[in-house]
């Protein structure tokens, strides 16, 4: 199961929980897919915050695909989570 393994993976830590070295290290993405991860957090205007979300997000889309690492569908998964273009303004 995605949470077993994430947990097994990450020393007991939830994905939720990883933070710089160690969510890149339990990303394991490849040079392709980091430019990739770039290239949208450029086109989103994330914030290092957000682009920390993101790839929390797309490493958990990821353990529920079953793999170990993290692809450009999987980030793509977790950008469209945060795609706010569906939201309207508050009516006056």
């Amino acid at each position: 199961d995605a949470w077993r393994h994430s947990l097994e993976r990450n020393g007991g830590v939830p994905n939720a929980r990883l933070q710089g070295q160690r969510l890149l290290h339990a990303c394991a993405m490849t040079d392709a897919t980091r430019l990739a991860s770039e290239d949208l957090a450029r086109g989103l205007q994330l914030t290092a915050r957000g682009v920390h979300r993101m790839l929390r997000v797309a490493r958990t889309v990821a353990d529920l695909d079953g793999r170990t690492v993290v692809g450009a569908d999987h980030l793509a998964a977790a950008a469209s989570l945060n795609d706010r273009s569906f939201e309207r303004e508050p009516a006056a």
